[in-house]
């Protein structure tokens, strides 16, 4: 038997392994994050092009001594020569959001504090972004998040000269979003709250004081603008569709019933959608493992998608200007690479892997459904080396969950690699109470707890 010196030194060289993100795409620049798998905080990386050679734009672990500084987001303008990012000292969930030189490394004057639950949307020109902001507090301790306001920095300014482009007095505890999606023609504000409320408008772009005009106002239901070119939007929503569909509003008449369906709700939960051209690339789970559709604005069915095998994409990331989407595809037996999938022909070609001491192919994956007591076929997942044999005499580890809405997909452990190098079985079961088949799947679970 190896020994625990041995054992130990297996796991620690597993788990050092490169990670990646999925790169946003602005003007011919890339960017991303990438952690070696021995830093304490991902590196952000840019390069021009898909094959452009690799560059630091920001490096978290080089902004404090103590490790303390984190970042809470980043944010390019689309040009790409420019980003914010969101600095938290300590763990706070205070925000100073500073502006990065990405050609020369340096940050420039603007600094915005007291920033909170927010992201800075870039205006289509880069000359600056909107972002939220609740007051300055008398004690950042104590300080309840009230009274958010949706604001424009014009870069080369200071915070005391930015303008206020929303206010809610009369819902003083909403959050408040404020961001420009796909089509660079309107901003869009979303408010929620914690009584559910979910509320969307927009202001035209056109002019600096262009009206803000409500679209939707409703309760317990999610809806997030995907795309506008300037007459119509589309939106995936779940309003009438527990599973979400995407619909195209003419916001020139846009009650409910003139909505068209773009992608209709299907038996599978939709995970998320992402524009990529003139197309909508659509994730969603059938049986807990991936299915990816491409589907034009116009609602046409495009190329089918093969994805790499038995596992869960996620992470896409797609430009309305571009015919390329970036995801990760998680499997239980190798860590994640990072995929290009061309929406014109439905092919994917690997973009960045990670260099692992094992074998993937060595390992093998199939799915079972399981019938519980009350009928209920429920899905887990076998993982096992190839040259195993399942005889009811291996070492088994049953893991299994089932709670909160959340859909527990395939995904990577260097530990349970550890546990299956040396032979040993892993069973993953789909407990009812996740996400993983829709609201029924949760709700169902939920009761019988």
């Amino acid at each position: 038997m190896p020994s625990l010196a041995s054992r130990t030194g297996q796991v620690q060289g597993l788990w050092n392994y490169t990670r990646f993100t999925s790169p946003e795409q602005y003007g011919n620049r890339l960017f991303w994050t990438e952690n070696d798998g021995l830093r304490a905080q991902p590196v952000v990386y840019w390069s021009e092009g898909a094959s452009g050679f690799r560059r630091v734009a920001l490096d978290p672990n080089a902004l404090s001594s103590d490790g303390t500084v984190s970042i809470g987001f980043t944010n390019v303008s689309p040009d790409g020569r420019f980003m914010a990012y969101g600095a938290s000292d300590g763990g706070s969930d205070w925000r100073t959001i500073r502006v990065r030189n990405v050609d020369t490394g340096q940050d420039l004057p603007d600094v915005i504090t007291w920033a909170k639950f927010t992201a800075a949307s870039w205006s289509p020109d880069s000359s600056g972004f909107t972002y939220s902001s609740n007051p300055e507090p008398a004690n950042p301790l104590e300080q309840s998040n009230s009274n958010m306001r949706a604001y424009f920095h014009k870069l080369g300014t200071t915070q005391a000269d930015d303008r206020v482009i929303y206010a809610d007095s009369a819902h003083r505890e909403v959050t408040m979003y404020a961001f420009i999606p796909s089509g660079d023609v309107r901003r869009w504000i979303s408010l929620s709250t914690l009584s559910g409320e979910n509320q969307h408008s927009y202001q035209s772009l056109a002019t600096v004081d262009s009206p803000v005009t409500p679209l939707i106002d409703t309760t317990g239901t999610s809806s997030s603008p995907l795309h506008d070119d300037g007459n119509y939007t589309w939106i995936i929503t779940n309003i009438d569709a527990p599973n979400y569909r995407v619909v195209r509003i003419d916001l020139r008449a846009p009650a409910p019933e003139n909505w068209v369906e773009i992608v209709p709700e299907q038996p599978d939960v939709i995970d998320s959608v992402t524009v990529s051209g003139t197309s909508l690339v659509v994730s969603s789970l059938h049986d807990v493992t991936s299915r990816v559709r491409i589907i034009g604005l116009d609602g046409v069915a495009g190329p089918t998608v093969e994805l790499p095998g038995l596992g869960g994409a996620s992470d896409f990331t797609g430009s309305d200007t571009s015919t390329t989407v970036y995801y990760r595809f998680d499997s239980f037996t190798s860590p994640s690479p990072v995929m290009a999938l061309d929406t014109r022909t439905g092919k994917s070609t690997v973009w960045k892997v990670s260099d692992v001491g094992f074998d993937p192919p060595r390992f093998v994956t199939k799915q079972v459904f399981v019938t519980s007591r009350d009928g209920t076929k429920v899905p887990a997942f076998i993982v096992h080396r190839k040259d195993v044999r399942l005889n009811g005499l291996n070492p088994t580890l049953l893991y299994g969950y089932g709670g909160f809405n959340i859909s527990m997909t395939a995904g990577y452990s260097p530990y349970r690699m550890a546990w299956l190098e040396r032979g040993s079985v892993y069973v993953h079961a789909n407990l009812r109470g996740g996400g993983e088949y829709g609201k029924a799947w949760h709700v169902t679970g939920a009761a019988r707890h």
